[in-house]
């Protein structure tokens, strides 16, 4: 449960839920972290790469650059990228040959359920292991859109209860992050696709995108759960230097196409000056955009886009910036970010 200091002590954030039918709950964000209150690390969400797969993201001779870009990418929002841990099922079956330059792997057929089956046996050489030299500097869920969302709410709460690194795990045969090399099959069923499928981030990488720019560059941020009580919105609130900066907000309710309306919930936040504190006036809000919980692609950052064809972010930023007297509304599948500004 998170600590907060004595109310007397500081100011508190209030927020204010309300929804068509009424339903109304208040929230108390402290503008100041706790001294205990969790720290989070700028490589919160990691990588996993299954063992057999490593060269297809890597790279051998050279560098695999829309891998390296994906990465590079969450490097530059926290000044750090993400851990990388090279595993998975396929490191029992792996041994070391001297005459093995980088990877010797035999892999049993294809089928509808496995497209791209684990490999039974790989054998490696020492050049496998020198490809690390080409990430940056570093020592199961679905492919739709909503499991951006579950993915980033995982990650936050993950911090609460003292994790400070969450390995999501990469293999050619999973569609979750990150997809580095070209695919001839679909990872659904195995058929045949009519055109490859090119190198391409999965709905999953936004979790991470969001979560560097929530966590920052400064490499001492801190972040507590917000006690929301409504089903499906979560809540959490980031500082610097003990003081509130930006605070993250979830709606996991899934608006699916057979959905007549896409409702919202109203935030209101109301401040309280204490001993001093001055209270944000204004707030800038950036928002993940997606059309279906279902989607596959098509999800837009503040109107910028990952899906491209170097794994480099595209298009201009779009963010509101508002008072924040006038609260926002968060949509069913959506996730805003707020900055908080004096």
């Amino acid at each position: 449960m998170p600590y907060f200091l004595p109310v007397q002590k500081f100011l508190f954030f209030a927020v204010i839920v309300s929804r068509i039918s009424a339903f109304n709950v208040s929230i108390s964000i402290p503008p100041r972290a706790a001294i205990n209150a969790p720290r989070v690390l700028p490589s919160l969400i990691s990588l996993s790469i299954e063992l057999d797969r490593w060269t297809d993201w890597a790279g051998t001779t050279s560098r695999n650059e829309f891998f390296f870009n994906t990465l590079d990418n969450l490097r530059q929002l926290t000044g750090q990228p993400p851990n990388i841990r090279i595993g998975g099922n396929t490191e029992d079956h792996t041994n070391f040959h001297q005459d093995v330059e980088f990877s010797e792997t035999i892999f049993p057929p294809f089928t509808p359920v496995a497209p791209y089956p684990e490999a039974t046996n790989v054998t490696v050489g020492d050049s496998f292991y020198a490809t690390t030299r080409f990430l940056p500097p570093t020592p199961g869920v679905s492919n739709t859109a909503g499991a951006a969302l579950w993915t980033l709410d995982y990650a936050l709460f993950a911090t609460q209860l003292g994790i400070s690194t969450v390995f999501f795990h990469e293999g050619k045969n999973m569609m979750y992050q990150i997809q580095p090399t070209t695919l001839a099959r679909s990872t659904l069923d195995g058929s045949s696709l009519p055109t490859p499928a090119p190198p391409h981030v999965q709905p999953q990488y936004y979790a991470a995108v969001i979560a560097g720019e929530a966590i920052g560059k400064t490499g001492k941020a801190q972040v507590l759960e917000i006690d929301i009580d409504h089903p499906q919105i979560a809540g959490y609130s980031f500082y610097e230097d003990y003081l509130l900066v930006r605070a993250v907000f979830i709606n996991s309710k899934a608006y699916l196409p057979e959905s007549t309306i896409r409702t919202s919930v109203h935030l209101d936040f109301k401040f309280t000056n204490v001993h001093g504190f001055k209270a944000a006036t204004t707030m800038t809000l950036k928002r993940l955009a997606i059309a279906y919980a279902t989607d596959a692609s098509g999800l837009t950052w503040g109107g910028q886009t990952y899906e491209t064809s170097d794994g480099r972010v595209a298009n201009s930023v779009v963010t509101e910036t508002r008072l924040v007297s006038d609260g926002l509304d968060i949509q069913e599948t959506e996730v805003i970010l707020v900055v908080f500004e004096s």
